[in-house]
């Protein structure tokens, strides 16, 4: 099966990547390396993903690490490659349309805030008052 993405896309950026690893992009070889050798796949595999993460712009690499960090828990818990793929993929259709996700937030651009999610504060002053002081 093939893809098609748009010019610049995951997979050219992801082929870039792995030559900069000094690795070929060849889908056979990796899934060779993946039956004959799935420790060196995994090593691969984990720099791979550092390597991405760490040319990511800094203000989404800890959010990038973080949801990574997710990801290998659900491998890492997940009985069979399958079922952490479903997992994975519950994962994420839950960051699209889970509360808070991205269709919540796309349904809420260019709409005011709604005045119900604004919370009462006390104004606590930072000086005593006159009545305090001592005297």
């Amino acid at each position: 099966m093939s893809y098609s993405y748009s010019k610049g896309g995951p997979p050219r950026r992801m082929e870039a990547a792995v030559r900069e690893a000094g690795m070929s992009y060849d889908f056979d070889s990796w899934a060779e390396i993946a039956r004959t050798d799935p420790e060196r796949f995994e090593a691969l595999r984990e720099e791979l993903v550092r390597r991405q993460i760490a040319q990511a712009p800094a203000a989404s690499r800890r959010r990038l690490a973080g949801l990574q960090w997710r990801i290998d828990r659900i491998r890492e818990h997940s009985g069979t490659p399958l079922a952490a793929c479903i997992a994975i993929s519950g994962l994420m259709w839950e960051s699209m349309l889970g509360e808070g996700g991205l269709v919540d937030r796309i349904r809420g651009l260019g709409q005011a805030p709604d005045e119900t999610d604004r919370t009462n504060t006390k104004v606590v002053p930072l000086r005593p008052p006159h009545s305090r002081r001592p005297g």
